[in-house]
């Protein structure tokens, strides 16, 4: 069990008439407590009946919420359309903060993603969070862009730029992607941020899998054969199970500055982690990422 701070927006996906729990770094945080570890998460959320309803789903997977999380604000919301193909889209309703005091906590893992890098007034202290932290704690980011709420491009990919050259695992989507850099490749896009600083940058491409970069090594591994019945906390859930197994290998000594970079058979295993996480999860309905015992039953079958 690894001990995890998670900072980022929470909120809620309304579906039609229903509200359900969601926010990228709300469902990171739900997956790796789903998976056992010890979660703290560093948010803000109302007092209101949706704030109550994001309340309960977090103490629910065992997570805990830290001190100020609920305000005397309006919850944040999403409204959520899925396509035939199950594929969700969003429109926001959303303002983020936090309390001034968001400073690194003893924890072995700072996982920080999404609107929370770069919409303030929240977003500077998010970034304080990962400048402040300490070097031998592993930093993980997940941009999650939304370019409806990305009014200032430029101040956006400066910001995004800034957490992911403090992260020593990046992961983004092909979505992201194709936003930041729209005149490169995934190859390319890769070596673009790994120049920045990571240690291990991950593209996810959803059906056609992941593609990963270290400095010595590059992976292509396809996604697990699946019925889709939504993509709503796909990343996320790609996310949990990433960090889930590199918490339960040597692989944090070797991110956080080693003398060697990680080994390629344990990211390798990371990146499978992280593929059958996100198949389990777009296999239901809503952000419901897996168990510890149904991703460890996933990666048996997967062998």
């Amino acid at each position: 069990m690894a001990r995890i701070s998670v900072i980022g927006e929470s909120l809620v996906d309304v579906v039609g008439r229903r509200a359900y729990p969601g926010g990228s770094p709300l469902n990171v945080a739900v997956g790796l407590a789903r998976l056992g570890h010890q979660v703290s998460f560093h948010t803000e959320f109302g007092l209101d009946e949706h704030g109550a309803l994001i309340a309960g789903h977090l103490r629910a997977a065992g997570v805990t919420l830290a001190d100020g999380t609920q305000r005397l604000v309006a919850t944040n919301q999403a409204q959520v359309k899925l396509d035939a193909q199950g594929r969700a889209s969003y429109r926001f309703n959303i303002n983020w903060n936090l309390p001034d005091d968001v400073v690194p906590p003893r924890t072995d893992l700072l996982h920080a993603g999404s609107i929370a890098a770069w919409l303030e007034p929240g977003a500077s202290k998010v970034r304080e969070a990962f400048a402040q932290s300490p070097a031998h704690q592993l930093r993980s980011y997940d941009p999650n862009i939304r370019p409806e709420l990305a009014h200032d491009a430029a101040a956006v990919r400066e910001a995004v730029g800034f957490m992911m050259g403090r992260s020593h695992v990046v992961k983004l989507s092909e979505s992201d992607a194709s936003w930041l850099y729209p005149q490169l490749g995934p190859a390319a896009v890769l070596e673009r941020v790994l120049e920045l600083g990571p240690r291990l940058v991950v593209l996810t491409r959803g059906a056609l899998g992941c593609q990963a970069r270290t400095a010595t090594d590059s992976f292509a591994l396809p996604a697990p054969a699946t019925e889709v019945v939504d993509t709503v906390g796909a990343g996320a859930a790609f996310m949990s199970g990433l960090l889930d197994a590199i918490l339960t290998s040597d692989l944090p000594t070797t991110l956080t500055g080693g003398p060697e970079g990680p080994a390629a058979q344990p990211v390798r295993t990371a990146l499978q982690a992280g593929l059958a996480s996100a198949a389990l999860t777009v296999a239901r309905s809503g952000a419901n990422p897996p168990t510890g015992e149904q991703l460890h039953r996933a990666l048996q079958r997967g062998n």
